[in-house]
């Protein structure tokens, strides 16, 4: 008589005799009969003797009926493995779906009894710090539907899912929970070391992110753009209050004031200078003003928002020069065309006499003379600078 040829339950006997999973496994792959019968068998052997591994790798990968499968056959649904030695919690099988945006393994884990959306799970963190901090924006949207979710919470460093969100650049998150209403924009972290009190809060978070994309490039994926998308949700949020020192080097938001001058994005210099109430000439590096600056970098989208707020258009640096003149010097076309029309005066001098059209011929800046010519500029005498 051959294997298959025997009753169904003589079958279901014989697996449930074979002791190792991979075993149990090659057993049920025969065909589909004896996988009927050894399957299940094979369920709760991984959750009686691997520590409901099959559970783990089906919450990571989003598997949600054998999640479904793994928990109705005995797998523990608080099985934690640990991936470095400083995961001493290790990671759960809810933690795992939430980092990988599983929302629907979420949905099935929290729906079993005594798991709570509100736990602290691997070093005192909350799913929804967890889901906020990775931008899982399906994981978030579930937890945030319930009732019985705090979006507030703080987690065991101290810090909220809003904070988590921007201090990663997630801008989807941060949206989402602005979107609740229910969260304290201006929630200030405590924090062991002063050298990072810039990130206090979810806005100076955000802005640190973004100093360090700029001069660091991408970070675990993190690009520019994620970084100036929340910087600009959290500006538009009448309700957050902020700081801005006319100190270039402040820790607070005058030094993304600098920064969005010189480089951009323009949008959010308009809402800092909207929100912010400060006097634009009042921010000086090296004695030239932020239209200065903005001038020599050849933002002329900058230099009609710094105007538009009251910049001084002929206003001079140490050396008598003014942002026309640092614009012809550095050939930037669009920005000399953008001074002139706000009035800038074409034929200003510095302190050895050097004129705007000087610094043009000077460095051979060919396209910025003759929008200086048109404008009257006199053609300058031989000067030694």
């Amino acid at each position: 008589m051959q294997l298959l040829d025997l009753p169904n339950e003589l079958l279901k006997q014989i697996g449930e005799r074979i002791e190792q999973e991979r075993d149990i496994n090659a057993f049920a792959q025969t065909n589909r009969l004896l996988y009927q019968v050894a399957n299940s068998h094979l369920y709760r052997t991984n959750a009686r003797n691997s520590a409901g591994s099959a559970l783990l790798w089906a919450a990571k990968e989003g598997r949600e009926s054998t999640a479904q499968l793994c928990i109705n056959h005995g797998a523990d649904v608080h099985t934690t493995v640990s991936t470095r030695p400083i995961d001493e919690d290790g990671l759960g099988p809810l933690l795992l779906a939430v980092t990988e945006d599983h929302s629907s393994v979420v949905n099935l884990l929290l729906a079993q009894p005594g798991v709570s959306p509100n736990a602290y799970l691997s070093r005192g963190r909350t799913l929804l710090s967890y889901a906020a901090e990775c931008g899982s924006i399906g994981v978030l949207g579930l937890l945030l539907s319930r009732d019985d979710v705090d979006p507030d919470l703080k987690d065991g460093g101290g810090a909220t899912p809003l904070w988590r969100a921007a201090d990663r650049a997630r801008p989807d998150a941060v949206k989402l929970l602005l979107a609740t209403g229910r969260v304290d924009v201006n929630f200030c972290k405590e924090v062991a070391d002063e050298s990072w009190a810039e990130a206090r809060t979810p806005l100076l978070a955000a802005e640190w992110q973004l100093r360090c994309i700029f001069d660091s490039g991408s970070i675990d994926g993190t690009t520019m753009e994620d970084c100036e998308e929340t910087v600009r949700l959290l500006l538009s949020c009448e309700e957050v209050r902020f700081d801005m020192t006319a100190d270039w080097r402040a820790r607070d938001m005058g030094s993304l004031l600098w920064h969005t001058a010189q480089v951009g994005p323009t949008d959010i210099l308009e809402l800092l200078l909207k929100r912010g109430g400060v006097n634009c000439d009042d921010f000086e590096c090296n004695r030239q003003t932020l239209l200065s600056w903005a001038a020599y970098q050849g933002q002329d989208e900058a230099v009609r928002i710094l105007t538009k707020y009251g910049a001084k258009i002929d206003s001079r640096d140490g050396t008598g020069r003014t942002p026309l003149s640092w614009a012809a010097g550095q050939w930037q076309t669009k920005a000399v065309k953008c001074l002139l029309d706000a009035g800038a005066e074409v034929d200003s001098k510095d302190q050895n006499g050097a004129t705007p059209l000087w610094f043009a011929l000077h460095n051979g800046a060919e396209e910025v003379v003759p929008i200086l010519l048109a404008h009257g500029a006199v053609m300058p005498k031989l000067i030694s600078c």
